[in-house]
């Protein structure tokens, strides 16, 4: 407890040196400086958390956007695939049935051994997208 009193008596004749030299001409102009460097600190200090806050909300409302016109380019592309896919499973299966005809009309034909191909079959070849 002694120790306690000890401290706050030097604690007081501090803070009353410090006002007794912020009283007078030289140390009045020191105090009002660091005044107001003080205030300029707290001022910049609340500006840079107001524009710190707008910056992350640009950045995270960018992000949004970007993440949004990503999902819609990813399922247009999606259904473009499945439309391109469906398209060319009909184009497959027709190209198989023609080449099936013209495989048994070319088995069928008398000479099926021969390499020559007759002009309809070539002609229905041809016609395989």
């Amino acid at each position: 407890m002694p120790i306690l009193l000890l401290l706050w008596g030097g604690a007081q004749k501090a803070f009353f040196a410090i006002l007794e030299f912020c009283s007078k001409p030289p140390g009045s102009w020191i105090a009002a400086a660091l005044g107001l460097v003080l205030c300029g600190w707290v001022i910049h200090h609340h500006g840079v958390k107001q524009g710190r806050g707008a910056c992350e909300a640009e950045h995270a409302e960018a992000a949004a956007n970007e993440l949004a016109r990503q999902k819609s380019a990813i399922e247009a592309v999606t259904s473009r695939a499945s439309v391109r896919a469906t398209k060319s499973e009909a184009v497959n299966t027709k190209n198989k049935v023609i080449v099936r005809v013209i495989h048994d009309q070319a088995a069928a034909m008398p000479d099926a051994s021969d390499v020559c191909i007759p002009a309809e079959l070539a002609d229905g070849l041809r016609s395989i997208h």
